[in-house]
């Protein structure tokens, strides 16, 4: 989150440059063309909203089933937990408190995959004028050359900032999330993954796994493209 503040001088760059003549969609085929596209980004987030979501409420109820007062994760506080009403306020800031995290992490997430899929779909759109400057006259096959030389000018520069946005982003988290995932590994090989404390690890294990498939994915649809 401090990177992505840090960074939103950038972001605000970004979204003017979307606004501009060179990244507008100009024909309903070229709508279509995209289509695809943003389909495969919507279907990835709903599949990582899902995981992360019920994770999240396994992670909230579980607990609630032990017979003894445990919280949702384990921690140290300078006051006893288990007594009333201190117990249930814990319970709620532990609840609150992560819910946030994994939602700031999920859209952070996604939101990087959008900006690479954006650049993916330029590159559709570029590669449909430069087919269609065959049926252009002389004097307009010119012109449209030299627009679609500097719309792919426009789009390597904007997936340089977009690099430049995340980079740091995307460093920090891949590093936490792959020893995050090694280690949920080894905490899954100690318990019934069938079971009350093997649920929360699948559906955790799963949400890591969705996060790095975002930017292998959609940083590889970028480089073919």
């Amino acid at each position: 989150m401090y990177l992505f503040m840090r960074n939103v001088r950038i972001l605000k760059q970004l979204r003017v440059t979307l606004k501009s003549d060179y990244f507008r969609i100009r024909t309903k085929r070229q709508s279509e063309l995209i289509h695809p596209t943003l389909s495969i980004w919507k279907t990835t987030y709903v599949t990582f909203w899902i995981l992360v979501s019920t994770t999240i409420v396994s992670w909230a109820i579980l607990p609630l089933f032990n017979k003894g007062k445990d919280l949702p994760f384990k921690a140290s506080y300078p006051y006893d937990t288990k007594a009333s009403p201190v117990y249930e306020i814990t319970y709620i800031h532990q609840v609150v408190g992560i819910f946030l995290s994994a939602m700031a992490s999920l859209n952070i997430d996604t939101f990087m995959a959008a900006l690479m899929m954006i650049i993916g779909a330029q590159c559709d759109l570029l590669c449909d004028d430069l087919r269609n400057l065959k049926n252009s006259v002389v004097s307009d096959f010119v012109a449209s050359l030299i627009e679609c030389i500097k719309r792919h000018k426009e789009i390597l520069s904007f997936a340089e900032e977009s690099n430049k946005f995340f980079n740091m982003i995307v460093l920090g988290q891949f590093f936490t999330s792959t020893v995050t995932l090694g280690l949920t590994m080894f905490q899954l090989s100690l318990v019934d993954p069938l079971s009350t404390e093997g649920y929360p690890l699948l559906f955790y294990e799963s949400s890591l796994t969705v996060q790095l498939f975002l930017y292998c994915w959609f940083g590889n649809e970028v480089e073919i493209k």
